[in-house]
């Protein structure tokens, strides 16, 4: 078309529209020195093109162009270099060039440590020709970024592994993967933790900590990191490692662990350092199993587990309970009898500060006995006896001794193997019958039971004579209910305290008066108390001591049936007191009292006795 007008001539010939040759990027950067390498260079390529290569450098070459699978790339072919350099890579014809680096081939001598766990944190590499940037490390075809320290030394992070194996390790430039070396590594499973005990201790160190776990190995240095602070660990099988805490401030602190000289840490676990608990005093000292020990001091707590230990390493022990912070308790746990050791420590075997090697008596069950029949008022308070079968009678004496009546426990005291104690009261609406135990401490001690039965309260129904004479020894006779003595008997008229008797011939008390000093024609009436199977009973009733009657002469001394009574002269008559006038030691007659001197005696009904002699 020729100045817009009609066309002067037309025809049609086929032609390739292609977008217009460039470079956009080459691949691999990097030559190994003394190595051929393919460089692909990716752009835009007509396929119909013929292009060349150009690589200057302090050698030029140019070598043709290899189309590759499709218009996007070419490869070029480089000369081998013989030192390191930086050439340019120019495709003739076109304006791009590219920039590439010929270097040194990497080598590596050796890997620090050739052992270790699987995800270890850092393999140390030693070799040549690392260069910062780029280059990668490649464990079992898993790759990670490869940390050059400098052209010597670089780091690369395992990877996990299941089993024990001997894997190939290989690093390379990300932009260059032919330029590489490879070496063989051992991995090992990595440790695992699974219980750490104790998890607290003191201050001031020295509990040993122990660790269970899996896949434990010595790789290196072991040791255990208590936040900053690091102690040696010992590995005592693949299950099993311990170490000793350090001296450290109180409060929670990390824990960590490693076993190849801290390469690779594992667990995450808290200690807690505590104040030490200080024991000011155990008692008692004389118990029986199950008695539970008091211990009194300070610092205890309950997150913190204390054991009682008893014995010589028999591993007899208890767990004690934690009260407040002053004070705690334990029961007696021992196979042994007599005196046996006491320990009493922390969760970690730590010996709690004051808790000095400690003794108690561990007491056997005792056979209890008695030498009478066991039995006692309702009203209570009666003191008994019984016999223990004890070696340690000069430690019971200072024990808690208590005897149970039943369900009833009262205090009791030892002496000699001689516990006494005293009844308490009848409980209503409960059997008479009662068992009767001893016991120490609270807990059972004897090994075998007596019964012990409650009788009707002791009552005095009548005594006999009521009038007895103040120069004393009249045998009064006491009658009643249940008066049967178990042992001594004593008898108080006032405040005047004599001997009694059980009489077995009446089945009754006699008492046996004293002599009291009394004003002439005075009469003087006492209450009369009982003491009996230990305690004193009240009669609720008198004896009138009354002065002693002394005859002097009798009128008339020769009767006839006229007579009517006899007068009797003498001393310590009295109205109050009756006197009874006996003849022939069978008639009697009740006298008439005239004054204090004089009595009057009337004679029988049936006179014939009397005048018979």
């Amino acid at each position: 078309v020729e100045n817009g007008v009609t066309p002067v001539s037309s025809s049609q010939h086929p032609f390739w529209c292609i977008p217009e040759p460039a470079i956009h990027y080459a691949y691999p950067k990097f030559i190994a020195v003394g190595e051929s390498t393919p460089i692909v260079v990716y752009g835009n390529f007509h396929p119909g093109i013929i292009f060349e290569c150009r690589f200057e450098g302090r050698i030029p070459s140019v070598t043709p162009a290899r189309h590759m699978i499709d218009s996007s790339s070419l490869e070029c072919i480089s000369p081998a270099y013989s030192s390191p350099q930086s050439i340019s890579l120019e495709i003739i014809g076109l304006v791009e060039t590219v920039l590439l680096n010929v270097i040194d081939p990497v080598r590596v001598e050796a890997t620090i440590p050739a052992v270790i766990f699987s995800g270890s944190d850092s393999i140390i590499i030693k070799g040549n020709n690392f260069i910062p940037g780029g280059m990668i490390c490649s464990v079992q075809g898993k790759e990670t970024v490869l940390e050059v320290i400098n052209g010597t030394h670089a780091v690369c992070k395992s990877v996990a592994e299941a089993k024990p194996s001997s894997v190939a390790l290989d690093i390379f430039f990300k932009d260059a993967r032919q330029i590489s070396d490879v070496t063989n590594i051992t991995l090992y499973p990595t440790p695992l933790i699974e219980t750490v005990s104790p998890t607290s201790g003191l201050v001031y160190g020295g509990t040993t900590l122990v660790v269970k776990g899996r896949n434990f190995r010595k790789l290196g240095r072991s040791f255990c990191a208590f936040g900053d602070i690091v102690v040696e660990a010992n590995i005592h099988s693949s299950i099993h490692l311990s170490c000793v805490t350090p001296e450290i401030a109180a409060g929670n602190v990390p824990v960590k662990f490693s076993l190849d000289n801290g390469m690779t840490m594992i667990g995450n676990q808290s200690f807690s350092f505590v104040q030490p608990i200080v024991l000011h005093s155990v008692s008692p000292k004389t118990a029986v199993n199950g008695t539970d020990l008091f211990l009194t001091g300070k610092g205890f707590r309950r997150n913190v587990t204390i054991k009682c230990s008893f014995g010589n390493g028999h591993g007899d022990f208890s767990l004690a309970k934690v009260v407040s912070s002053t004070r705690a308790s334990c029961p007696v746990v021992a196979r042994t009898f007599g005196y046996i050791g006491l320990s009493v420590v922390t969760s970690d075997n730590m010996r709690i500060s004051g808790a000095k090697a400690a003794e108690i008596y561990n007491h056997p069950l005792v056979a209890v006995t008695a030498n009478k029949t066991l039995f006692g008022s309702d009203a209570g308070g009666q003191e008994i006896e019984l016999l223990i079968s004890s070696e340690a009678d000069e430690l019971l004496e200072h024990s808690a001794i208590g005897c149970l009546f039943g369900h009833r426990s009262v205090p009791a005291t030892v002496t000699r193997s001689v516990v006494k104690c005293m009844t308490p009261p009848w409980e209503p609406q409960t059997p008479r019958n009662v068992t009767l135990t001893v016991n120490l401490n609270g807990m059972e001690f004897s090994k075998n039971v007596l019964n012990f039965e409650y009788i009707e309260a002791p009552r005095v129904t009548k005594i006999h004579p009521v009038y007895v004479s103040t120069s004393g020894g009249t045998h009064v006779v006491v009658s009643g209910v249940n008066l049967l003595p178990m042992g001594r008997v004593s008898c108080r008229f006032g405040n005047h305290q004599t001997y009694g008797y059980f009489d077995s011939t009446l089945i009754s008390v006699a008492c046996l008066t004293p002599s009291i000093d009394q004003r002439e024609g005075e009469i003087y009436a006492y209450p009369l108390f009982l003491f009996l199977n230990g305690i004193w009973i009240d009669s609720e009733q008198k004896v009138y001591f009354h002065e002693p009657i002394h005859i002097e002469s009798l009128a008339p001394r020769v009767i006839s049936h006229s007579v009517e009574s006899i007068l009797v002269h003498g001393s310590g008559f009295s109205a109050v007191v009756p006197i009874h006038c006996q003849f022939n030691h069978s008639s009697w007659s009740t006298a008439v009292i005239i004054s204090n001197k004089t009595a009057k005696c009337p004679l029988p009904m049936d006179k014939a006795t009397v005048l018979t002699g």
